[in-house]
């Protein structure tokens, strides 16, 4: 397909990777892959395309290389007639003023130029140019102050341009404007009269897709610049983010009043369908927030003041993020109880949160609930005081999540009667001591430590459990036997569980388990006999256990166990890649691959007992072994041990390397991240040694 592009390309277009082509006096798009081709030989061979309309950049930021101003200007003396030019990433720091001279540029992007301080205001002569990309130009200070002079500008990208901190005078005037990703106010009352308030957005009104106004604290007067503002006009607007910042007035009532008017002035269209709103002061909404009928997404940030909240009318609000608000004591049912079509509810740092809403109940839709840093707040009552029995409404949750409420000591009766509840993580409740049986449905569970450091004694039946963490509990010494009781468990990460000392012989009940991952336990000595017996484990990862490590050496008693475990887990993954492999063969081979199956099950456990006793003989300073086969496709499935040793991971060589190792008996590629284990095998031909690069 590429040779087929280049042929019909013919002579118009040039890649500079494929320097055997020359570049031909009509060609007229260039791509470059390297900003080594903007200087020098690779500059002066471009000279001869004097018709050239396009210069764009593939290069990647971890690629680039300084570009000096000098090659800059021989780029702009040479193609005068340019259309299109890609400058990103090309660690420019100063643009030159004879940019100008590119009269037809429609086109040009400076974006991921970080060191990139400023813009000649020459820049604004472009009559012709419609899109200006800065993106990722953190250091940009200010735009060009004569930018109303660029008429023609269709799209202004300044997203995460972080040192910038205001708009030139004149902006307002760029009416065909349909992009405008930032509008950010002077944060200094001198600056005001300077540069842009809010009455410049006025005429914008083709502005579409996200608009973020930004420091709406530093506004004087609320009312007459929001309403100029005039942003319920944009009708092509969907996304709209409000950002306070700090405020230039130091009294807390004149505040808020200033805030409730700004807010109330800055109504935005009825299409609107994401709002976001950062450091309001104000002690209310205004009534348009319950009026917007196409609003899918509201995130609420550090509404500190704020008191009461509404009865959101948005029947089509799937999202709803509440965070940091200090004085919430209580929200209304009603307030919740017209979003049925809410799918995720995130309730964040409200300190003083007492109770839940009745109108959670009938939020049908209702996949995922998190609610963190509540310390008040009590989950088993509603706002009267009384004693939460059950939410028949929440038949599609799915994910639970609950972080540091300290007033949480057991599960909610409601929960209880969530029949579609697959994940359920419960961290940091200090004070939460059980889990209930009746949860029958959980698919993930993620476990935290009380007060004391103890693990949470749980005693139900959890036979959906997929996946289980149990993360620094320093005073666990064993495993739950209601763990050990998860039949279908698949993965099991175990960490910071300093006295841990042993596993017992009941994990061969989790013949399903196929990832057991064992960080930082350093009481932890040995493996049971029943680990032999794990049928399904392909991925075994042991780290920072001291006592463990030195028990899977050669010399002590360990080694036989682990090299079984070795063994039989490196053939299923070499036979998982031949799957592989079969499986992209003409549809007879997979079918006679099928009619010898049989046969080869017995096979591999004849290959897997005579590996065992093959294995190398010298491991001694062996501690970690990491088998990451890599297709594709990606097939991750290994075994480490320790965090030193082999390393088999070369993507074009590890195929053969696993495959002549497992199959022939030959070691073609060993690898150490750290320390290169000394290995031999029995029947080892082929043995080369080298590192990798960390």
């Amino acid at each position: 397909m590429h040779d087929l592009a280049c042929s019909v390309a013919g002579t118009e277009c040039w890649v500079a990777w494929d320097d055997k082509k020359p570049i031909h006096e009509r060609t007229c798009h260039i791509s470059y892959d390297s900003t080594s081709n903007l200087t020098g030989k690779s500059l002066t061979s471009c000279l001869k395309a004097s018709a050239l309309r396009t210069f764009l950049s593939v290069t990647k930021f971890w690629e680039s290389e300084p570009t000096s101003e000098v090659d800059l200007r021989q780029l702009i003396q040479s193609f005068k007639r340019l259309r299109i030019l890609d400058l990103h990433t090309i660690e420019v720091k100063k643009v030159p003023r004879s940019i100008y001279k590119f009269k037809h540029l429609t086109y040009l992007d400076l974006s991921y130029n970080d060191a990139l301080k400023k813009l000649p205001n020459s820049i604004t002569r472009l009559q012709n140019l419609q899109t200006l990309n800065l993106y990722y130009c953190e250091s940009l200070k200010e735009l060009p102050r004569d930018i109303r002079k660029l008429v023609s500008l269709r799209n202004l990208n300044i997203d995460d341009c972080d040192t910038l901190s205001y708009m030139p005078r004149g902006l307002g005037q760029l009416t065909s404007l349909h992009r405008l990703s930032r509008f950010i106010l002077p944060k200094y009352k001198d600056l005001a009269k300077k540069y842009c308030g809010l009455g410049e957005l006025n005429r914008l009104n083709n502005i579409r897709g996200s608009l973020s106004i930004e420091t709406l604290g530093r506004v004087t007067d609320a009312k007459e610049e929001s309403m100029a503002a005039n942003l319920i006009e944009k009708c092509s607007l969907e996304v709209l983010r409000l950002s306070w910042g700090i405020s230039n007035i130091t009294d807390e009532a004149m505040i808020t009043k200033r805030d409730e008017a700004l807010l109330d002035g800055l109504r935005p269209p009825d299409n609107l369908q994401k709002l976001v709103i950062k450091g309001y002061d104000g002690e209310s909404f205004p009534k348009w927030m319950t009026e917007l009928p196409n609003l899918v997404e509201l995130e609420l940030f550090w509404c500190k003041r704020c008191k009461h909240f509404p009865p959101f009318g948005l029947s089509k609000l799937k999202r709803l993020y509440i965070c940091d608000m200090e004085f919430l004591e209580y929200m209304p049912g009603e307030c919740l109880a017209s979003l049925t079509s809410l799918e995720s509810l995130y309730i964040d740092c409200l300190p003083r949160l007492t109770s839940l809403p009745l109108g959670l109940r009938h939020l049908s839709k209702l996949v995922d609930l998190s609610i963190r840093n509540c310390d008040r707040l009590d989950l088993s009552k509603d706002e009267s005081g009384n004693i939460i029995l059950d939410f028949h409404g929440l038949q599609s949750l799915r994910s639970v999540v609950f972080y540091a409420i300290f007033k949480l000591k057991s599960l909610p009766q409601w929960i209880l009667q969530l029949r579609s509840l697959e994940h359920l993580k419960i961290s940091n409740c200090y004070n939460f001591k059980e889990l209930s049986e009746q949860i029958e449905k959980c698919e993930e569970l993620d476990i935290s430590k009380d007060e004391s450091g103890n693990i949470l004694d749980f005693h139900g039946g959890l036979q959906s459990l997929r996946s289980v963490d149990i993360d620094n509990l320093p005073k666990l010494t064993s495993l739950p036997q209601w763990l050990l009781q998860a039949h279908n468990l698949e993965h099991l990460y175990i960490a910071g569980c300093n006295n841990l000392k042993d596993i017992p012989e009941q994990i061969e009940a989790l013949q399903s388990l196929e990832n057991l991952e064992i960080w930082c336990c350093s009481s932890l000595t040995s493996f049971p006999e029943a680990m032999r017996r794990l049928t399904s484990l392909t991925h075994l990862q042991i780290y920072g256990c001291r006592k463990l490590e030195e028990s899977c050496k050669r010399q002590a008693g360990m080694w036989d166990l682990v090299s079984q475990i070795f063994a039989r887990i490196i053939f299923r993954v070499v036979f998982r890649i031949l799957d592989l492999i079969l499986g992209n063969m003409d549809r007879s081979l997979k079918i006679e691959r099928e009619r010898e199956r049989e046969r080869e099950k017995g096979l591999r456990r004849d290959l897997v007992m005579e590996r065992k006793r093959t294995m190398p003989t010298e491991f001694s300073s062996l501690l970690n072994l990491d088998v990451t086969p890599y297709t594709n496709t990606i097939i991750a499935e290994y075994i480490c041990i320790g965090d030193s040793g082999i390393d088999l991971r070369r993507k074009s060589r590890l195929w053969l390397g696993l495959v002549v190792l497992l199959c022939h008996g030959n070691i073609s590629w060993i690898f150490s991240p750290k320390q290169l284990a000394k290995v031999i095998c029995n029947d080892a031909k082929f043995l080369k040694e080298g590192r990798t690069s960390m």
